[in-house]
């Protein structure tokens, strides 16, 4: 069973996660320690400095270390004392709109960042695996089209072609200097928009919502007939440690480019997930605007995961339904507690819904592994 490789893979790893005070690091760093690996986080902020709670499971269970990923010095120290097996990937600047605003940023976080990591690992010799989140946002628009591995990079918005130039990147460093060293691969790891509890950045769908209703205040869709590839970040997070355990016994084979995309019953509106997450809050009165788009962005979006299906036996296991289902219930416990008035912590809800989708995937093994 493929939970019993991921316990033993993980188990006391030394594991470098940048970007770990994110929403998908948060995630991540909660279920690798859950694992029993030996966690160290980089990032521009700490974790009780980047979220409006406080996370005391993470603070004992984890290191931290502030740092930018620009600072390419501050990186090779953190590698040289720290000494990690894995590195996981996921420090950038990943808001399409602010990409426009600051494209030089965007440029210098998400590509020279990466060549940072790139470089620290060609120097760490214990370092064996990469695993580099990017985006689904990498290949060039060809319209309504599902998009596999193998098919054009490119990037309308400075965002998507920063990511695009990651990939590129990546895959030279690959061919250049890791195959040669038979000692260490890298993989891209290309997933949809990501729903979860904890998520709060500016201009995302799911937290504008959760804001919205939080505050009595009007839902602003920029592009509401707009269909993205849905995600529960946990269906993501499972197909990344699934890959850094295979990577781990077996390397070369598993490194390159991959797709986690969502189930095609996911890739829907943007409307339609307002829809439903208002009947999951059970709100009746709330008030949807349509405001005109300051930016172009793609209207249809939508990766294959054949790959992953075929090569790793990886499919996603919620529903866009239960993805929200489990989303919204984050968000009210978040609301309730803040409501309180006093100091409060989410992480039994982060542990609680990690162990309730590890369960799921015990519960529905049978079928599950059958029908990918």
């Amino acid at each position: 069973m493929i939970l019993d490789s991921i316990n033993h893979i993980y188990k006391n790893a030394r594991i470098l996660v940048t970007g770990h005070s994110g929403f998908g690091g948060i995630w991540l760093c909660n279920w690798l320690s859950m694992l029993g690996a030996d966690v160290l986080g980089y990032s521009n902020e700490l974790i009780s400095e980047r979220n409006p709670f406080t996370h005391d499971y993470l603070n004992r269970a984890i290191k931290e270390v502030k740092g930018d990923i620009r600072d390419r010095e501050r990186i090779r120290q953190i590698f040289l004392d720290y000494q990690p097996t894995m590195v996981f990937h996921l420090a950038a600047q990943a808001i399409v709109i602010y990409s426009y605003q600051n494209p030089e940023e965007t440029f210098a976080t998400n590509v020279n960042g990466t060549l940072n990591i790139l470089d620290a690992i060609c120097e760490t010799k214990s370092v064996r695996v990469l695993i580099a989140v990017t985006t689904d946002k990498v290949y060039k628009d060809q319209g309504n089209k599902i998009y596999a591995e193998n098919d054009l990079l490119g990037g309308n918005d400075p965002y998507s072609a920063s990511k695009a130039m990651c990939e590129l990147a990546i895959e030279a460093y690959q061919n250049s200097w890791f195959n040669s060293s038979h000692t260490k691969e890298a993989a891209s790891v290309r997933a949809g928009n990501w729903i979860g509890g904890g998520d709060f950045s500016k201009y995302r769908l799911m937290p504008d919502i959760v804001r919205s209703l939080m505050n009595s205040e009007p839902i602003i869709l920029r592009n509401p007939n707009f269909v993205r590839p849905w995600q529960y970040i946990l269906d993501s997070l499972f197909g990344f440690l699934i890959l850094g355990a295979k990577m781990s016994s077996d390397a070369n084979r598993y490194s390159g480019a991959w797709n986690f995309g969502s189930s095609e019953y996911s890739s829907i509106t943007c409307n339609e997930i307002v829809n439903k997450t208002l009947a999951i809050w059970c709100s009746k009165g709330a008030q949807i605007l349509k405001s005109e788009p300051d930016y172009e962005e793609t209207k249809h979006l939508r990766i294959s995961s054949k790959k992953a299906k075929d090569l790793l036996n990886w499919a996603p296991l919620y529903s866009i339904d239960e993805t929200l289902e489990c989303t919204m219930i984050w968000y009210k416990e978040y609301h309730a507690r803040k409501s309180s008035g006093i100091q409060f912590d989410m992480s039994d809800v982060y542990e609680n819904q990690i162990r309730k989708f590890m369960n799921d995937l015990k519960v529905r093994n049978v079928f599950f592994w059958s029908h990918i």
